[in-house]
């Protein structure tokens, strides 16, 4: 049966009764609106000046929060706390989850350490093509933007196997699809700067 609550799961109404997963996805429209302006104003960065800031402030809280998750696996772990086997800090301490977290490589222990970075990790690799991204929205007509980007974010979101998806490689593909459908939010907020400086 198709609820109203269904029904509007994908239209901006969800703001208002959604919760955390809705403010993240309201994040990377301000994402998108705030990283636009100085393009627009006619102060963009070098490439590499602003990838060494967004490096700076995603990728290094990023890493403290992990830091901080194994300080706290080792203490629960030296306080001899029993984990029940679906908590994810009851996974071993590989050096590919390690790596997973470390490298933001979207693998299938990628969150065990600190699940709340997942947004980061999105958000990072989405940083890295920002201006490139930036550039062809300003140069296509917003309907096709809003199009096109809304069309990726239906394949990722709705057409990407998840059943089987039990391998590392399955779930690294099943989180660099995840990314490729919330460019269209940042699209929403390009486009929201875009014509937010025409009308001031």
């Amino acid at each position: 049966m198709v609820t109203l609550r269904y029904a509007t799961a994908w239209i901006p109404l969800r703001l208002l009764w959604g919760g955390g997963y809705e403010c993240v996805l309201l994040f990377f429209v301000l994402s998108g609106y705030v990283l636009s302006l100085p393009y627009l104003a006619g102060k963009s960065p070098s490439w590499t000046r602003y990838i060494g800031k967004r490096l700076c402030r995603l990728y290094l809280p990023s890493i403290a929060a992990i830091l901080f998750a194994l300080a706290m696996r080792a203490i629960a772990i030296n306080g001899t706390y029993t984990f029940t086997p679906e908590w994810p800090w009851a996974a071993p301490l590989t050096p590919s989850l390690i790596w997973n977290n470390v490298l933001f490589l979207g693998g299938g222990d990628s969150f065990h350490l600190d699940g709340t970075i997942w947004s980061l990790v999105h958000e990072m690799r989405i940083s890295i093509i920002f201006p490139f991204l930036f550039l062809i929205v300003l140069r296509t007509p917003a309907l096709l933007s809003y199009a096109t980007s809304a069309l990726l974010a239906l394949w990722a979101f709705h057409f990407v196997p998840t059943i089987g998806a039990d391998t590392p490689l399955a779930q690294a593909e099943r989180s660099w699809a995840d990314t490729s459908g919330y460019v269209f939010y940042f699209v929403l907020g390009i486009v929201a700067a875009r014509y937010h400086q025409k009308i001031g």
